[in-house]
């Protein structure tokens, strides 16, 4: 299969899906926890010249459930939309534990996901609670150091060994030993 072919079958299934999906209600009163804004305050990111990313924060609850805990900042980037017209936005989560949104839009990821896009979308990510430039952010070191001494020797720094072609069954008994 071709690569554009490829992408044009990836991207038909997830337009499929998405259309597919089932809408579903937010709770009931959560307007009072998500009030309008007018929008992120886009700046420069900090350390960078780059005029294509660009930076924010947003301000969320720090515990849903109890609103006097007080609030968490999330930091939010975007790499901005390389055509005209601009269709829209794509948010992308980062994933996790601890990935940061905020750092793979500072990377070349989000040039390979506007490529992909066609360029012609903003591509927009953040760092979730305790991750990154949010605030306040999730340390269990206070230092390297520290966090080397806590994972020595728990986990093994030699790799599988995997010689020959998989072909002969004793390369393939060989591997399944190790693992």
């Amino acid at each position: 299969m071709v690569p554009s072919t490829r992408y044009l079958i990836i991207g038909a299934s997830t337009l499929a899906a998405v259309v597919n999906a089932d809408p579903w209600s937010l709770p009931k009163g959560y307007h009072r926890f998500a009030p309008r804004t007018e929008g992120f305050n886009w700046g420069a990111c900090p350390g960078s010249s780059d005029s294509t990313r660009e930076c924010s924060q947003f301000e969320v609850p720090l515990d849903w459930a109890n609103h006097s805990a007080g609030k968490a900042t999330l930091a939010v980037a975007r790499f901005k939309a390389t055509k005209q017209p601009k269709l829209g936005t794509l948010f992308f989560n980062p994933g996790g534990p601890s990935g940061s949104g905020v750092a793979n839009v500072l990377s070349e990821a989000s040039e390979i996901f506007s490529a992909m896009s066609g360029g012609q979308y903003d591509i927009v990510s953040w760092d979730p609670r305790g991750v990154g430039h949010s605030i306040p952010r999730a340390d269990c070191f206070k230092s390297k150091t520290e966090e080397n001494a806590f994972w020595e020797g728990t986990i093994p720094r030699a790799g599988l060994e995997a010689r020959g072609n998989f072909t002969d069954q004793r390369d393939i008994d060989a591997f399944y030993e190790q693992v």
